[in-house]
């Protein structure tokens, strides 16, 4: 089985966060990560932050914050820092933490799946996905979404919209070209241009309660899913 980033995210934080970390540990993930880790950081009293992506803002997130210590950060595509031995995403560190948690587990007599499983019935399911349509002129599609942004996504309410590249936007964010919808029953959308490719990056995440009927919460996440994921590929045009 193989994990999301966003997935193997939540588990390494939670194991990092957890009673080894110590007083005034800090975890930290990006705006277009999916939201569990902010609940997990709240359950172990650690501190959060969320940046734009890149690792140039992740290892930099506790910087100047007064008492923390960087323990754990990450983005989705698969990058993470364990740790400040390395300020940037460290492979090496991320999987010697993993066969860490790994063990622990195994010792228990559980597996990681099962410890992903506690995770959403605590903090509820976090469905993530995303699509990366090709796009002539990325620039173009984020004047349009600016321009006249939707009212609702697959049926959800459109509740707040937050345009980082305002500078007078209340994230305290450097201003940068991304656009994220808040749903109304706890989906998102955050779409941004790529800075490599001619393309635009959706993130999309739908969330359902906690509770111990997993398989049925996930169900119904996925069924919000699919509606969502069709109205932003029609937002994007492609």
């Amino acid at each position: 089985r193989q994990l999301t980033g966003d997935q193997l995210g939540a588990l390494l934080g939670a194991f990092l966060l957890g009673d080894r970390a110590g007083p005034g540990a800090f975890a930290a993930t990006t705006i277009v990560s999916s939201t569990l880790l902010s609940k997990v950081a709240a359950a172990a009293g650690a501190r959060y932050a969320e940046t734009l992506t890149g690792f140039k803002w992740i290892a930099r997130a506790a910087d100047g914050q007064p008492g923390a210590r960087f323990a754990f950060g990450y983005e989705e595509a698969l990058g993470y820092q364990v740790g400040q031995a390395v300020r940037d995403k460290d492979g090496i560190g991320a999987a010697l933490a993993v066969l860490r948690l790994a063990a622990t587990a195994k010792e228990a007599g559980r597996t990681l799946a099962a410890a992903y499983d506690d995770l959403e019935r605590a903090h509820g399911v976090h469905l993530t996905g995303q699509l990366s349509p090709r796009i002539d002129d990325p620039a173009d599609v984020m004047r349009r979404i600016r321009a006249t942004p939707p009212a609702d996504l697959g049926g959800a309410a459109v509740e707040t919209v937050t345009d980082f590249a305002d500078p007078a936007n209340s994230t305290g964010l450097p201003p940068s070209d991304v656009l994220r919808f808040a749903l109304a029953g706890g989906s998102r959308a955050v779409i941004r241009p790529s800075g490599t490719e001619p393309k635009i990056k959706a993130y999309l995440e739908v969330t359902e309660p906690p509770g111990e009927d997993l398989p049925t919460a996930r169900a119904v996440a996925e069924t919000r899913m699919a509606p969502l994921h069709a109205a932003v590929t029609e937002l994007l045009g492609s």
